[in-house]
């Protein structure tokens, strides 16, 4: 039961996020941003959420020291959107799924090309 209401409090964090970084925020070193995941304590007090950067593989570290500078702005924001008893202490991190999947997808390609590499060769 609380691991669910875990999913649907992160699932409303995340929508609630994307919005309040795409529009509200103007600090100019929080750039184009996407929220991939949310994950919630079973408590529901801490949410570690994941970023990527438009453009770049990792999300800068003015970007990050931007996001820690406007978490009270964004719990405030949340606060106003949400009905939630508690806001929860967000904390941000760089979302690294895409670029070891990219990785992954290159050495796959490779694997295939020494493949087909083999089977001239024979």
């Amino acid at each position: 039961m609380l691991a669910k209401r875990a999913e649907r409090v992160a699932q409303q964090l995340r929508a609630e996020l994307a919005m309040i970084l795409a529009t509200e925020t103007r600090d100019p070193r929080i750039g184009a941003l996407t929220v991939t995941n949310v994950v919630m304590s079973d408590d529901l007090g801490l949410a570690k959420i994941y970023l990527v950067a438009m453009g770049a593989q990792e999300v800068p570290a003015e970007t990050m020291q931007g996001l820690s500078k406007a978490k009270g702005f964004i719990r405030k924001e949340l606060a106003h959107r949400l009905c939630f008893r508690h806001i929860p202490d967000l904390v941000f991190f760089s979302d690294d799924t895409f670029v070891r999947g990219v990785k992954i997808e290159e050495i796959l390609a490779r694997i295939d090309q020494e493949k087909i590499n083999d089977k001239r060769n024979s």
